[in-house]
């Protein structure tokens, strides 16, 4: 399928027909939801510690970190037959 050719009406069908692109558009954003205020509360916490300038450093950096796994996660992800399937559990699933 050629992404540039798909206009509006056939990104209905596409979401109409394909219930596994709807569970990854809603895994994503049920993901970015829970990652923003996981964020707000941790930086919430670090910034009341005693040592603060370093909570705040380590929680950016542990923050950070698995984001060094994405491509691992996509190249297992790619090895798949049903990709879109294993896509949306690891869009569930995934930590930040």
């Amino acid at each position: 399928m050629n992404l540039k050719r798909v206009t509006n009406a056939k990104l209905i069908v596409i979401l109409r027909k394909k219930k596994h692109v709807r569970y990854l558009i809603c895994a994503k954003f049920v993901n970015r939801i829970g990652s923003a205020l996981y964020n707000l509360a941790l930086l919430t916490l670090a910034a009341k510690q005693t040592y603060s300038t370093l909570a705040i450093a380590l929680v950016k950096l542990f923050e950070n970190l698995p984001g060094f796994f994405d491509p691992i996660l996509a190249y297992l992800t790619d090895r798949e037959t049903r990709r879109l399937k294993k896509a949306a559990w690891l869009n569930l699933f995934q930590v930040k």
